[in-house]
């Protein structure tokens, strides 16, 4: 059982840590905030890379939904993720999710189905085209580059 004498040491004590913890953040903030900064990008980059292994099925490539490719696309810089339909991610869209918060989002939720894996050019004209009417203009034929 703990006396009054020890409980007020460890009160005073516990101010104690808590005023060095000040002192220390105030002194060495940016050193701090580097290091929290390359935490996140670290695990963002994780994140990333697990999510596209997860939906491409083994390798990373685009999943050329629109037949824009002859050869797989692999360059995972220019890789991300979109819906496979629209109505599946209306979940992430009311959740606000982009970028590196949107892959931990996916791991959290144990990689939900309805992703897959598109190059930026993919995914834009699947956004801005492929809705028919829904985008600024319809494309009246699709390049092959």
């Amino acid at each position: 059982m703990a006396t009054p004498l020890t409980k007020e040491r460890e009160e005073l004590t516990a101010s104690i840590r808590a005023r060095r913890r000040q002192i220390y953040r105030r002194d060495h903030n940016g050193e701090i905030i580097r290091r929290n900064v390359e935490t996140n990008r670290k695990r963002n980059l994780q994140d990333r890379m697990n999510s596209l292994t997860h939906y491409s099925a083994g390798e990373i490539k685009c999943s050329n939904p629109l037949g824009m490719h002859k050869e797989p696309f692999t360059d995972v810089r220019a890789l991300t993720l979109g819906p496979v339909n629209e109505e599946e991610t209306i979940e992430a869209k009311q959740a606000k999710k982009k970028g590196g918060s949107f892959y931990a989002w996916l791991r959290k939720k144990g990689y939900p189905e309805g992703y897959q894996v598109l190059c930026f050019n993919c995914f834009w004209i699947r956004k801005n085209w492929a809705k028919e009417g829904g985008g600024r203009r319809t494309p009246t034929t699709v390049s092959t580059w």
